[in-house]
């Protein structure tokens, strides 16, 4: 019992003391990570002059350590972390690896990356410092880690408590129209030490790929339940009106917004024996092909000539045009034949009631594009 008691100070010390006295380059288990650097070549063995001995060939020689190996980072210093690579995540997301500072490049409306953009910050509780749109700036406050656990600051001998860091996001115009680069960059780093308070870090590149990453991955759920609710959507079916655009040209105006419409259009559109040939999502442009088929499939043989789930328009053959475009929260849709004309008043008017079933038509199964060649 005596020895218990004197022996409670000794434990109460280094209970206190801390300091990595379990663990470390000077704890009761000393760590041997780094040995390698106090490594020294040792002179070769001595053989006495009446003896032979074996006669060893240098055949796989070590070359010498050449000047940058000499001036790297060794020991602590040197990073064995796999590289940092930003993430390509969903359609239209493509990260870029070889530029110093993280990017990556998204193609879509601009004011909805910023609407997402501003999202993550606010659901991840980031506080923003300063934010331009107009010049394409977002300066982030503080970005704190969780503290280091008690345990691994007795054990370990650690000092360091908590990381913090300071981003800067831009949004810049990419090389095409609906493309935007955006950027993420640690500006400022900080370490807080138990004894001296916070102290300035270097922010390193790892730090900038962390946190762009992070928004790419919020993107990409956004982008997935936008999807969702937008093919929800098309189920429902969409209400369309005869309608006139500024320069007086005639088309159908949707109840519904540019994504949703643009998702459900070949397959409406492919119900009425448009053939779809091509797109540029860049600028919501549909490229179709009306003709007749005087080929019968599976399905004609097995409904017979009664079938009448294609309704064909009375409109010529040939190669058409469906341009898409936002009016306020609907969309316009013009069409036009291959060489630029669009279809006047009078043609959409009489093809008006068959359009507009289709469209409105609720559909069971949503067809995520027209029939193509």
């Amino acid at each position: 019992m005596n020895v218990f008691v004197r022996a409670l100070p000794v434990v109460a010390a280094l209970a206190l003391s801390g300091c990595g006295w379990l663990y470390g380059k000077n704890g009761l288990i000393r760590d041997t990570e780094h040995d390698y650097l106090e490594a020294r070549q040792t002179a070769p063995l001595q053989m006495p002059a009446n003896l032979t001995g074996f006669q060893a060939k240098d055949q796989y020689p070590v070359p010498e350590l050449g000047a940058k190996g000499a001036t790297g980072p060794m020991g602590d210093a040197l990073d064995v972390n796999p590289p940092a690579l930003v993430l390509s995540s969903g359609d239209g997301v493509n990260g870029i690896q070889d530029a110093a500072v993280p990017q990556a490049l998204i193609v879509g409306d601009n004011s909805l990356l910023w609407q997402r953009l501003n999202a993550f910050l606010d659901s991840n509780q980031i506080p923003v410092e300063s934010r331009d749109e107009a010049t394409g700036e977002i300066l982030t406050g503080w970005v704190q880690t969780e503290e280091i656990g008690w345990f691994r600051d007795w054990v370990m001998g650690e000092t360091i408590e908590s990381y913090r860091w300071q981003y800067r996001f831009k949004v810049q115009p990419g090389e095409r129209p609906n493309e935007r680069l955006v950027i993420a960059e640690a500006v400022r780093a900080e370490a807080y030490d138990e004894d001296s308070d916070w102290q300035p870090q270097t922010p390193t590149r790892r730090n900038s790929v962390d946190m762009l990453n992070q928004f790419l991955g919020y993107y990409d759920d956004a982008q997935s339940q936008a999807a969702r609710e937008r093919v929800l959507a098309a189920r429902a079916g969409i209400t369309v009106e005869l309608w006139q655009n500024d320069a007086g040209q005639t088309g159908l105006l949707a109840q519904s917004p540019l994504d949703n419409t643009w998702d459900a259009t070949p397959a409406v559109l492919g119900r009425l024996g448009f053939v779809q040939e091509d797109k540029d999502t860049t600028k919501h442009l549909y490229y179709f092909k009306l003709e007749e088929s005087d080929e019968g499939g599976f399905w004609d043989w097995l409904f017979g000539d009664d079938r009448d789930d294609q309704v064909r328009l009375e409109l010529e053959q040939g190669e058409y045009l469906v341009q898409l475009s936002p009016v306020g929260d609907r969309t316009g849709l013009l069409f036009s034949k291959a060489d630029g004309d669009v279809l006047d008043a009078a043609t959409l008017t009489k093809l008006f009631p068959v359009l507009s079933d289709a469209f409105a038509e609720r559909r069971q199964h949503v067809l995520l594009d027209a029939p193509r060649r």
